[in-house]
């Protein structure tokens, strides 16, 4: 199957810990990066995604059916993404568990774009953590592929990482990081708002740290998983 099931935090401390995790529940806890095992991924695809409206060429998609394969081979990390995301109100949430109190967190959005979107910035699309906005640098998309909803015409600009904030806080315990599209902007079809595409958020957290982070209880979310599971056996 195209999706990576093994599930564990490579860290020594965690190592027998998480590898029961995984035989109990394969998407139980984000892969920190190969290069950086400091770097914590979390997949927008595995969120709940039940109360998405999603914005297409000429029609609308619900929830978890905005689930997208990267068949562009745009670098989406586990190779899906949240794309269609064009109404204003849609929110992303991620709920991280951290088993103690952390500063100086750096938060980075993987995101691309369609054209006719050449940059979003905090006043059309807010980030949220534990309920504190961050004002970040606007996301340029250079070299976008030519026409709004260019993955229809099979084409899509590469990923990039782009860094929301280098210093915020993660509590002990459960802490929600909210993505939201708070524009009305009228595109073509059926979009009204300019909205990245996105395939995962990156915490990265100080070097040296003990703290360790994972999904919160209830994520990766069920449905999402089960889309992925059939889109695979398409």
């Amino acid at each position: 199957m195209r999706f990576f099931r093994e599930k564990m935090i490579k860290r020594t401390a965690v190592l027998l810990i998480a590898c029961i995790a995984v035989s109990t529940n394969s998407f139980a806890s984000p892969e920190p990066a190969e290069e950086d095992p400091n770097v914590y991924v979390f997949e927008a695809e595995h969120t709940d995604l039940s109360q998405i409206q999603g914005a297409g060429k000429s029609n609308n998609m619900q929830g978890t059916a905005v689930i997208t394969y990267d068949k562009f081979e745009a670098g989406a990390s586990e190779e899906y993404f949240i794309a269609y995301l064009y109404m204003k109100g849609n929110k992303i949430v991620f709920k991280v568990s951290s088993d103690a109190d952390i500063d100086n967190v750096k938060l980075e959005l993987r995101a691309t774009a369609e054209a006719g979107i050449e940059k979003i910035g905090s006043d059309e699309f807010s980030v949220t953590v534990n309920g504190n906005v961050i004002s970040y640098r606007d996301m340029k998309f250079k070299d976008v592929v030519n026409g709004f909803f260019s993955m229809d015409s099979g084409g899509l600009r590469p990923f990039s990482d782009y860094t929301i904030s280098s210093g915020i806080s993660l509590k002990k315990g459960e802490n929600e990081i909210v993505l939201e599209v708070i524009n009305d902007t009228t595109l073509d079809g059926t979009a009204h708002a300019h909205a990245p595409i996105i395939d995962c958020i990156k915490l990265t957290v100080p070097e040296g740290t003990e703290a360790v982070l994972e999904w919160a209880e209830g994520f990766p979310d069920a449905a999402s998983i089960k889309r992925i599971e059939q889109m695979e056996d398409e």
